[in-house]
């Protein structure tokens, strides 16, 4: 089913991703409405020519760009995603300094059934995100909405990046908790 929504952007800390697993994160925090997500997979190929004829293919995952639009980013999530510091009156203090933290992503997104597909990438980095300001024009207003870039990777513990699932696939008890804590898909038998 095609997509027609999207919703419940959330992004929890990655604590820990030691080799061999299994990594840990914080609790997910909401980073406010969703407008928009893109997701851009990058990848590379070599093709191995043997006896006069192409033989093999072998492809090798390259990392992630993502790029979100909310609505209004809160205070707490940008500090979060960013590094930032929250001043004692609740403003943020954006420094040289500031080293953003590895973070999963988590969202959902409505298909043309009525039913969703819940999604995570599992470790990315979020860049420094910018703003825009534009003054009231007669006739209307242009809403200005923050837009995020990220850049996601493999994780070291087990080497996943992304995982989805269905709502219609019989998968309930794990999308009860799916913003409440990162999923840990383990491969079937």
């Amino acid at each position: 089913m095609p997509r027609i929504g999207f919703d419940k952007v959330y992004a929890a800390e990655l604590l820990t991703d030691p080799m061999g697993g299994p990594a840990t994160y914080g609790v997910p925090m909401w980073l406010g409405a969703g407008i928009s997500a893109g997701v851009e997979h990058t990848s590379d190929s070599s093709i191995l020519d043997a006896d006069d004829h192409q033989t093999d293919i072998f492809i090798n995952y390259g990392g992630t760009t993502v790029t979100l639009n909310v609505r209004e980013l809160p205070v707490k999530s940008a500090c979060m995603l960013q590094g930032h510091k929250l001043s004692a009156t609740g403003g943020v203090i954006r420094s040289a300094s500031d080293v953003a933290p590895y973070v999963a992503l988590m969202f959902r997104c409505m298909k043309s059934d009525g039913t969703y597909q819940y999604c995570v990438l599992f470790k990315g980095k979020f860049q420094l995100a910018g703003s825009n300001a534009e003054t009231k024009k007669k006739g209307g207003v242009t809403f200005q909405t923050p837009t995020l870039t990220a850049d996601f990777i493999a994780r070291d513990s087990d080497g996943q990046f992304e995982y989805y699932v269905d709502e219609n696939e019989n998968n309930a008890s794990e999308i009860a908790t799916w913003f409440t804590a990162v999923p840990t898909p383990a491969a079937a038998a």
